[in-house]
């Protein structure tokens, strides 16, 4: 019940373009859905299991891991298994080497344009 009621508090506040991020972190496509099916269905998951809508919101990197699947979602970034591979290179072996990559300060230029990339395709 505790789950819930914290879920809920945090679902109250967040817009829908937050919880599109949770929902997707959570293996739902929701970017194309309409404002009050992405409701409903974070709702839903906040009835059936708190606990892992809460541990998905509260997640490190939260940002950076939706960034990550948009990579993905968009093929920017490739899933080979369960490596990651931005063109042919390898930039990590799951998703938190890649968090790691991407965060490291000698990477920022590669994670700008990946950035920069998404940015363009979804307009």
């Amino acid at each position: 019940m505790k789950a819930k009621k914290e879920a809920m508090k945090k679902f109250n506040k967040m817009t829908i373009p937050d919880m599109k991020k949770v929902l997707k972190l959570m293996g739902a496509k929701a970017d194309n859905a309409m404002d009050e099916a992405v409701e409903n269905a974070l709702y839903d998951k906040i009835e059936k299991d708190a606990s892992a809508v809460l541990n998905v919101i509260n997640v490190p990197d939260f940002e950076l891991r939706c960034s990550i699947e948009d990579m993905l979602s968009l093929n920017i970034l490739r899933r080979q298994g369960s490596k990651y591979l931005y063109v042919d290179d390898v930039i990590g072996y799951d998703v938190e080497e890649t968090i790691t990559y991407l965060k490291d300060p000698k990477n920022q230029e590669i994670l700008r344009v990946l950035k920069e990339k998404v940015a363009t395709i979804k307009e």
